[in-house]
Parts: C-alpha cells; sequence; structure tokens
C-alpha cells in the first residue's frame, strides 16, 4: 500500500503528493498532482487545509474521502483516497447539493474566509473555522457520514461571536481522540480555546462548554492537537513572549517554551501504531429523550468493526441502545431507554482489517443512565 503525504498548494490551487516511504528511492519528492478537475481557478487562494476522513464500507465497497478547505472558493472539496476504488488522488464531486465546482458551498459572508479542518475520529463530522480576521468568526459543521441522507453538505453554521466571551478570528480546530468534544483556538484578544460538545445528548448537539483561557490576551493560539490517549491537549501560542506551547485538559496547564522556533502555529501528534479503542466512557444518558454518541478506536488499518459482547442482561440493546458496526451508540425511539439509573459496564470488541487475521481488542467502557 502506497505511503504518501499530501500538501495543500494555496498558490498553485493544487494539491502535492509525496511519497512518505523512506525505503523507496523518490521518497520526499513529489509523485502526483492532484487538481481541481471538477471546476473552478483560484491560483493564491487555493486549498489552505485539508483531512482525510474516516474509512467507511458502503455497498460493499470501502470509501475514504479527503476533505480539502479551498479558501478563494468558499468550498471544501473532495478526492478520493480509497486504494481500491481506482480513483485514489482524484477530484470527485459531492455527494449531494454541490456547487458548481462540484464541492461543498459553505454560504460564508462576504470577506469572511475558511481557514482549518478537522474531521471527528468517527468520521461522522468535519469541522470548518471560518473569519473575516477581526469581527465575524463562525465553526461550521459538515455532515462527513456517507450512511446519511445529508452526506456531504454543510449541516449548521455555530457563530462564534454569540459567545458570553466572543472569538471573532477563530483558527485551528481539532476534536479530542474520543471524538466527544471539539475544540477552537481564538487566534483574536479573547486568547481562549473553546470546547463544544459532540454527542447529541437530551437534544440537544455541539452545546458549547467552557472555555479555557491563555495568561495573555496577545498570546494568539493556533493550532491544537492532543496526546492519542486524550490525557492531555497542546495549543500553539504563535504571539506568546517566550514562544510557547501550552498543555492543557479542562484547564491551562503551563506553558512550555519552544526552541528554536520563533512563531509555533500548527501542531499534530504521532498516532499511536497499535490497534486500541480510545472510548472509556460514553455521555451519560436520559430515558425518553434521542441520544447519539460514538465508541472510537484507533491504528494502523483505518476501517474498524464494532461488537457489543457484554455479558449478561445489561447489554447495549437490552438498555435500549443500537451499536452500529462502525462504532455509532444510538437511541432514537424516545421511550427505549431503560429506566433504571446507574452506571452500566460495557464490554465492547473492536476488530480491524489486519492480514492474514484480524486484530481484535476488547474494553470495558461506562455508559451512566441518570
Amino acid at each position: 500500500m502506497p505511503v504518501n503525504v499530501i500538501v495543500a498548494n494555496q498558490g498553485s490551487d493544487n494539491l502535492q503528493i509525496v511519497s512518505g516511504n523512506r525505503f523507496m528511492s523518490n521518497f520526499g519528492t513529489v509523485t502526483a498532482i492532484g487538481d481541481f478537475t471538477l471546476g473552478g481557478s483560484h491560483a493564491g487562494a487555493g486549498p489552505v487545509d485539508l483531512k482525510l476522513g474516516s474509512t467507511f464500507f458502503v455497498g460493499g465497497a470501502r470509501l475514504t474521502h479527503l476533505y480539502v478547505v479551498r479558501e478563494g472558493g468558499d468550498e471544501i472539496c473532495i478526492f478520493d483516497e480509497e486504494p481500491s476504488s481506482g480513483n485514489i488522488h482524484q477530484n470527485i464531486r459531492a455527494a449531494h447539493s454541490p456547487n458548481s465546482e462540484g464541492c461543498i458551498p459553505l454560504g460564508s459572508a462576504p470577506a469572511v474566509l475558511p481557514r482549518f479542518i478537522d474531521v471527528s475520529p468517527d468520521g461522522l463530522y468535519a469541522f470548518v473555522t471560518e473569519t473575516n480576521g477581526d469581527s465575524k468568526g463562525a465553526l461550521k459543521i459538515i455532515d462527513t457520514n456517507p450512511n446519511s441522507a445529508t452526506f456531504e453538505t454543510l449541516l449548521t453554521t455555530i457563530d462564534l461571536t454569540t459567545l458570553e466571551t466572543p472569538c471573532p478570528a477563530p483558527a485551528g480546530v481539532r476534536v479530542s481522540p474520543d471524538g466527544q468534544t471539539v475544540w477552537v483556538a481564538c487566534e483574536d484578544s479573547s486568547h481562549q480555546l473553546v470546547p463544544f460538545e459532540t454527542a447529541l445528548v437530551n437534544t440537544t448537539q455541539f452545546a458549547v462548554g467552557t472555555p479555557i483561557t491563555t495568561a495573555a490576551s496577545t498570546d494568539a493560539p493556533i493550532g491544537i492537537a492532543f496526546r492519542p490517549d486524550g490525557a492531555f491537549g497542546l495549543a500553539t501560542l504563535s504571539a506568546a513572549s517566550p514562544n510557547s506551547v501550552l498543555p492543557f485538559t479542562t484547564t491551562a496547564g503551563t506553558p512550555v517554551a519552544t526552541t528554536g522556533v520563533t512563531t509555533p502555529f500548527g501542531i499534530d501528534h504521532i498516532q499511536n501504531g497499535v490497534l486500541h479503542m480510545v472510548t472509556s466512557t460514553l455521555p451519560a444518558a436520559t430515558p425518553i429523550v434521542p441520544y447519539a454518541s460514538s465508541i472510537v478506536a484507533n491504528g494502523p488499518n483505518r476501517y474498524f468493526t464494532f461488537t457489543d459482547v457484554t455479558a449478561g442482561p445489561n447489554n447495549l440493546a437490552n438498555l435500549g441502545f443500537t451499536l452500529s458496526s462502525d462504532g455509532q451508540v444510538t437511541s432514537t425511539n424516545a421511550t427505549s431507554i431503560v429506566n433504571v439509573p446507574g452506571m452500566y459496564a460495557l464490554t465492547i470488541q473492536v476488530t480491524d482489517q489486519s492480514k492474514p487475521v484480524n486484530n481484535l481488542v476488547l474494553k470495558s467502557i461506562s455508559l451512566t443512565i441518570d
């Protein structure tokens, strides 16, 4: 299987595919160009960020899409990155209601430009920040679930200037490894990191949490990353003195000065290369209201299958929930969740597509019913 790095090339309005296989003679060189063949020309205002979505099985075939923030078109464009499709690195049309360039239109206000993107670990949502730089900021949420009737359409827009402390210049966006929280870095004088809950609980989804503020209004936080197990996050403080990276959990830690880096900007982490489940606890559920969350796994092979193997009567099905093979835990029937408050210990199994034998992991995950 090819190992590639994909680079967003804003100036030339294309993607560069770079060989990431250190055992090949072309390691570190551009091996292909991903052109936006479906329309439009935005040289100088092309792609500024990108994120690979999860792999799904749809109609018996694997589906893996790359989502690209194309600034000049105010849009999210899509490339096929599934090796088995026969169309790898090809620009493809959004599944529903694409614009004239085949992309997902963001419908931003004049002079408001998209900046950064992340996709939730369960593959269901993409999150895009946008701003005009000083007075208008928003978080766009896109449906990236191919089994949804609104696949690859804009679901909602959260106006970040209406927060208790407005965030007019959002920058980096990153979903926590367990998929339960999406964080936005505010590069403006609010100097905050703002969390939003991704799960549908008690009829509310994408509810804002308690922000974390950095030490100084001039810190200008931009990039966000998490340790693979989610134990803590890191945010780059691009204008702090000294230049720093800020560790955080639900509160801010002590900034760590960077060495040899004058303006820390983007940040990422090295993935744990062994199959593992990230989720330890699901959001609490309440009887008589809908519920939707996900169990998240990670590892070297991108497609996972989840099964509830809980012994005894207190499995997800008996508690009133459905677990899909790709890890979604839902209850759409308002009366289905059992009205027996307590914390339930579930045993969840995940397998991957390793060959010749699939890897398998079991983990105990807790779910509280209020």
